[in-house]
């Protein structure tokens, strides 16, 4: 089976989930005996030499201000046409099923208006509601209205299959467009499990991942100075927009670190005692279920999260972390019970690759 497969990037340089996702459903793909024609805006040709990769725009990735994302929506748009016509003219082999990864948004609303012109089936990994919740974010609720929402729910109504990651995408696509998506947890890596290295000597605290505009940064200053003023060793690990305006802000009591190869940073994080997750409290963060919580939960690291939802919820219950930042006791070092992980929280990304990659493939299409 001839399985289209597009994602925003790829690992290495994937900066987010869909390059972590990316690499395990390929993985999957190719031990389901399908044969993966990958599509990606930016990937690592020598790592992907064995597998062939059609590259679109690199620069469908800027994300920094908001003039940059009209740019983004010109890329988004162009990289989709590209993906069309070398679909067109260059691509030899009949394409059976389309998995679609969103964002990009534009991208895939493209590829998908085609598909369905020609009678390919396709399924939607829909990570997050972008664009609606992010031209809410900047009061651009006319755009959403007449043609942002119009067209997500276009493509998601005609999908065959709708992935999401968390309840509350999961409820909200059931309301709002009466799709029954399919719930699909990102999950951990199945060898974090195996990571457990002694912890620093000296209590230690851990951010990592993406620093953008729904990144708490105020509570996250805020914290980070409690925990220095508390003798707690702090590393800042990652990328994203405000990632060096918080570095001018805390660089001088932390340890700072650029983006690393998850490899090397989860043996890092295994050492720290608190891994901290702090989103701004808006409706995108309220769906969210961030990669970095997941991380912690693999690598054995109590959690510090916010705002509360489910996610937070989930994670205080099993008492792998907390959502009462306001009770946190800076002078006791929290710790959790090794491979203690209810079975609700209980995802290996691999599995949860290889349920999507199944549905993606069942012959029923």
């Amino acid at each position: 089976m001839n399985v289209l497969v597009f994602f925003d990037n790829l690992p290495p340089d994937a900066e987010g989930g869909a390059g972590v996702k990316a690499k395990f459903i390929i993985e999957q793909l190719i031990k389901n005996k399908c044969t993966p024609l990958v599509y990606s805006s930016l990937y690592d040709r020598e790592l992907y030499s064995g597998l062939a990769v059609n590259s679109s725009f690199s620069l469908l990735r800027q994300r920094k201000h908001f003039r940059n994302y009209v740019l983004r929506l010109f890329f988004e748009c162009a990289s989709g046409v590209w993906i069309i016509g070398r679909l067109l003219f260059s691509e030899k082999k009949k394409i059976d099923v389309a998995f679609l990864s969103v964002p990009s948004f534009f991208t895939v609303w493209i590829i998908a208006l085609f598909l369905r012109f020609k009678g390919v089936p396709y399924v939607i990994d829909l990570r997050d509601l972008y664009p609606w919740l992010l031209y809410k974010h900047f009061n651009l609720h006319s755009v959403v209205e007449r043609l942002a929402d119009p067209m997500l729910s276009a493509y998601l109504l005609n999908a065959r299959k709708v992935f999401v990651p968390t309840r509350e995408m999961q409820e909200t696509l059931k309301t709002k467009y009466q799709i029954d998506a399919q719930l699909v947890f990102n999950g951990f890596q199945s060898d974090f499990l195996k990571i457990r290295p002694n912890k620093f000597k000296k209590p230690t605290v851990i951010c990592h991942g993406g620093y953008g505009a729904f990144f708490d940064t105020k509570l996250f200053v805020c914290q980070i100075k409690n925990f220095h003023k508390n003798g707690w060793r702090v590393i800042v690990v990652g990328h994203g927009q405000n990632f060096d305006s918080l570095v001018e802000q805390v660089g001088h009591f932390v340890v700072i670190r650029g983006s690393m190869p998850m490899n090397k940073l989860a043996k890092i994080i295994a050492r720290c005692h608190v891994g901290l997750s702090f989103r701004t409290s808006d409706a995108y963060s309220q769906m969210s279920f961030p990669l970095r919580v997941w991380d912690y939960i693999g690598l054995g690291v109590y959690v510090m999260i916010s705002p509360k939802n489910s996610c937070s919820a989930a994670v205080s219950n099993a008492g792998l972390g907390t959502d009462d930042l306001e009770s946190f006791d800076f002078g006791r070092v929290p710790t959790v019970k090794d491979k203690h992980i209810p079975e609700g929280l209980f995802c290996t990304r691999e599995a949860q690759a290889q349920e999507i990659v199944s549905s993606t493939c069942a012959r029923s299409y």
